[in-house]
């Protein structure tokens, strides 16, 4: 459990790191952008951009607070997993010496119940951050699958805005050229 945790956490590092690398690209778009937008390009394309980065923004601070999340439930998990630990071995001096202790055990049949006790709730404690870290994992997962979602959605309107650009630096080649020609037939 603890390497299945381990490595889903790498995934998520993995992941994060990935993120890290595509809002560096975003920025560098956004450089490409601004010097478009000197050009007059439409407000318009200028707002759209500034909502992606928003977007993306927004994404790494959910997917930083699952992740933080995540990390709360392992710690949780290993001092469940701990005391557990503790009372097994408890469990185990017990039984390995009851032959010696019989008698004693007769006077101690408190001290077992509570470990009992104490046993039953470490399980309850157990299987409730079990169930928080699966809801957190779903969550995560969840998250994620957004994450890829509006990574693909605003690659294509970077691809889409992209393609724009182009069209209208084509048509501004055309109007220079065209101007040239004019001027040239002037002159």
């Amino acid at each position: 459990l603890i390497s299945r945790l381990e490595n889903e956490r790498k995934d998520a590092e993995e992941a994060l790191e990935f993120e890290k690398q595509h809002r560096k690209k975003l920025y560098l778009n956004s450089d490409k952008l601004s010097f478009w937008r000197l050009q007059q390009l439409p407000k318009a394309v200028q707002k759209e951009w500034e909502k992606c980065l928003q977007d993306i923004i927004e994404l790494q601070w959910h997917f930083e607070e699952k992740n933080e999340q995540l990390q709360d439930a392992q710690n949780q998990l290993t001092k469940i997993e701990g005391a557990n630990s503790v009372i097994q071995k408890q469990i185990n001096f017990m039984k390995k010496y009851s032959p010696l202790l019989e008698e004693k055990l007769c006077h101690e049949d408190d001290s077992m119940k509570v470990v009992k006790i104490l046993f039953e709730e470490a399980r309850a404690q157990y299987t409730t951050v079990h169930q928080k870290y699966l809801e957190v994992q779903k969550l995560h997962e969840k998250i994620k699958e957004e994450c890829e979602e509006k990574r693909l959605y605003m690659s294509e309107q970077i691809e889409a805005d992209e393609t724009t650009l182009n069209q209208l630096k084509d048509k501004l080649k055309e109007t220079d050229e065209f101007y040239a020609d004019i001027n040239n037939k002037i002159h």
